[in-house]
């Protein structure tokens, strides 16, 4: 991702066009068709232009002058007349879709390419250690894994949406496990346990594989890892429509709601941990789909 100001994007992208560099741009967010922020949400200025930006500060950390509609210019300016040397990937066909919709990038040759996965870590395995190292029994587990874990309820990952779904679920037995920064001073329900940031990927990997069901929470995704690693250590994934996942999860192992929806979650959760699942067929489905 290129728009961490640490180079001129315009100038890189006029170079390559004028030296006539063959060029593959792989689009992980929507900023390289935005021209401003990585997630647009329910915002399509980015289709005419920008300018007076509803997220000005969070998407450009602007404390108040608006240059979005230049951005918006100078990105497009920059992209004008590129094509035949250029090749535009999404990592899902929802953000495909939105590339192509924008006039900056519209009239690019476009693809997608998945997130590969590497299955020789992300696969079902035993917990049975990891399991007793946590003190559980008979617990439904579910898991929750993200970069950054709020309360605030417009956080775009959803945390405020777990927090209300563990107070939902406190008289079951059933345990929830959230991987991810978070603030020292979050309050949590009993049955929620932050673990912090997860860096060992084999240590992730047991914790979905443990897992009854993977929860995806987030307002906006592109793709989603969650979604992908969890299928294939065979675990199925409940959530919220997001753009990206609903998109490229195996249906038959996965349930989204519309966003917010916390109702239409509590029932998706309460049917997949009621459910049987063939563990090693979701693996073996999911590797075929996601394997690098």
């Amino acid at each position: 991702c290129i728009n961490g100001y640490f180079v001129n994007v315009y100038r890189l992208v006029q170079w390559l066009k004028q030296k006539k560099i063959k060029t593959v741009l792989t689009l992980h967010a929507e900023f390289m068709h935005t021209a401003n922020c990585g997630h647009a949400l329910d915002c399509e200025k980015w289709k005419t232009g920008c300018g007076n930006c509803p997220r000005l500060r969070q998407e450009t950390l602007s404390w108040g002058i608006d240059n979005t509609a230049l951005s918006y210019k100078k990105m497009k300016a920059a992209f004008d007349g590129f094509r035949d040397n250029l090749k535009v990937v999404s990592v899902s066909p929802w953000l495909m879709e939105r590339a192509k919709s924008s006039p900056i990038l519209g009239d690019k040759n476009h693809s997608v390419i998945l997130n590969g996965i590497d299955t020789a870590v992300f696969h079902p395995a035993g917990t049975c250690d990891l399991r007793e190292e946590l003190g559980l029994n008979d617990e439904k587990i579910i898991f929750h894994a993200t970069a950054d874990f709020q309360d605030d309820p417009q956080h775009l990952k959803g945390g405020y949406y777990v927090l209300r779904l563990a107070e939902r679920l406190q008289k079951d037995n059933v345990k929830i496990f959230v991987a991810g920064e978070h603030p020292r001073d979050i309050q949590v329900p009993e049955n929620v346990t932050l673990l912090g940031k997860i860096t060992d990927q084999h240590r992730l990997a047991q914790f979905y594989a443990m897992a009854d069901v993977t929860v995806l929470t987030s307002r906006r995704e592109t793709f989603s890892l969650v979604t992908a690693e969890s299928l294939c250590c065979g675990t199925p994934v409940a959530g919220f429509k997001a753009g990206g996942p609903e998109m490229i999860t195996i249906p038959a192992f996965s349930c989204f709601c519309d966003w917010a929806d916390v109702d239409a979650l509590e029932e998706n959760v309460r049917g997949m941990l009621a459910d049987t699942f063939d563990r090693g067929q979701i693996a073996q489905i999911a590797a075929a789909k996601y394997s690098k």
